[in-house]
C-alpha cells in the first residue's frame, strides 16, 4: 500500500493520523510544514523529492526483504510466471523496463519464455505476447499485486532474473477425527 503523507504543523497531522483507518497508519508519513498556502507547482517542488525518496526506500527494503528469504520466494521469469498463473503468487517484484518476449495459449492463455508455437499445458496455438501486456492481465486475474524495482535496487535484482515474488501463505487443515460415540 502506498503511503499517505500528512503535510502540516505536528500538532494537526497527529491528530488526523490518530483517526485515519488502521490500514493507513502504518504508512502515514508527517511532513511538519505549514504548506497551505502554497501553490500546486510549489507543492510538487517542495514534496516531490521527500516523496521520490520514501517510494525508493519503501523499495529497497522490499527488495532486500525478498532476497533475504529463500522460502516462500520465487524468483526468474519462468518460474514467477508459472507461479503466478498457477495463483500461488501474491505479490510480485519486477525490474522496471523488463519486458521479455513470451508465447501466449490462444485456448488457455498460458504463457511462457518457450519458443513453442504449441501450449505445453493444452495443446492449443501460441501467440507472441510480451511481458508488458501479459503480466498485468494475470496479476489481476489471480489477485496479486505488482511492484516495480526502482533504480536504487535495479541492478542487484536484475541479477536473479528481474522478476521475483512471494509465495502465499497456505492454508493449512487439519483432519477432522470421527466423532465419539457416547454411551
Amino acid at each position: 500500500m502506498s503511503p499517505v503523507f500528512l503535510v502540516g504543523a505536528k500538532r494537526l497531522s497527529e491528530i488526523v493520523e490518530a483517526r485515519l483507518i488502521r490500514q493507513f497508519r502504518r504508512p502515514a508519513i508527517l511532513i511538519d510544514e505549514d504548506l497551505a498556502r502554497s501553490s500546486v507547482s510549489r507543492l510538487r517542488i517542495q514534496l516531490a523529492p521527500r516523496i521520490a525518496a520514501c517510494i525508493n526506500d519503501t523499495m529497497e527494503r522490499r527488495v532486500q526483504d525478498l532476497l533475504k528469504k529463500r522460502r516462500g520466494t520465487v524468483f526468474g521469469i519462468d518460474e514467477t510466471l508459472a507461479k503466478l498463473q498457477n495463483g500461488e503468487i501474491s505479490s510480485v517484484l519486477v525490474v522496471r523496463g523488463l519486458n521479455t518476449a513470451l508465447r501466449e495459449c490462444a485456448a488457455c492463455g498460458w504463457a511462457s519464455q518457450t519458443a513453442d508455437r504449441v501450449c505445453s499445458r493444452c495443446g492449443g496455438k501460441t501467440v507472441p505476447s510480451t511481458l508488458h501486456d501479459f503480466l498485468p492481465r494475470a496479476a489481476v486475474a489471480h489477485h496479486t499485486e505488482i511492484e516495480l524495482v526502482s533504480e536504487a535496487t535495479e541492478k542487484q535484482f536484475a541479477e536473479l532474473g528481474g522478476m521475483g515474488g512471494w509465495l502465499r501463505q497456505r492454508r493449512v487443515t487439519h483432519a477432522t477425527s470421527r466423532p465419539r460415540a457416547r454411551l
